[in-house]
């Protein structure tokens, strides 16, 4: 599931601080590691129209991942 976003380094930064949270229109920024001060970021999600600009660009990328997926991936394991 590709998920287009840009990524601030905003230590300190609340979602209060800038007017979201988990009632937010989707679509607007939020804070990802909230409360930790070195590892938060501010999350802002591409649009539709650059998700989907971007998927279509970076298709040949993409494709050449996938073909090491067997060397990538960790194979499921059944429980």
């Amino acid at each position: 599931m590709p998920m287009q976003h840009l990524m601030f380094y905003a230590p300190n930064l609340t979602d209060q601080d800038i007017g979201s949270g988990p009632s937010s229109f989707p679509g607007y920024p939020f804070v990802f590691k909230e409360g930790i001060p070195e590892q938060s970021y501010m999350i802002q999600l591409a649009g539709e129209a650059e998700r989907v600009r971007i998927v279509t660009e970076e298709k040949p990328l993409l494709d050449e991942l996938f073909a090491y997926r067997e060397v990538l991936c960790i194979p499921h394991i059944q429980h």
